[in-house]
């Protein structure tokens, strides 16, 4: 598997891939671990894709919940320090 960094197949054909929903699990697996490879489709490949950014927009929404909140506790604090 080569990742963004890697040269290109140079037109080799490519019996795999791996799906960019699961790249991130490639990128962090330890040097010596097993990696099972499990055959999917394109439909199913772009629903894991779809999961993966409801995750990350779940997080980037809770997130921004609790930015607001501690902007809101810091004017308070500002407000009453005057």
């Amino acid at each position: 598997m080569q990742m963004a960094d890697a040269n290109t197949a140079g037109g080799y054909p490519r019996i795999a891939t791996v799906i960019d929903a699961d790249l991130w699990r490639l990128g962090q697996a330890r040097i010596g671990s097993y990696i099972h490879f499990q055959q999917c489709d394109q439909a199913e490949g772009l629903q894991a894709m779809r999961e993966v950014d409801g995750y990350l927009n779940n997080i980037q929404s809770i997130a921004a919940l609790y930015k607001k909140s501690l902007i809101r506790r810091d004017a308070g604090k500002a407000g009453k320090k005057s």
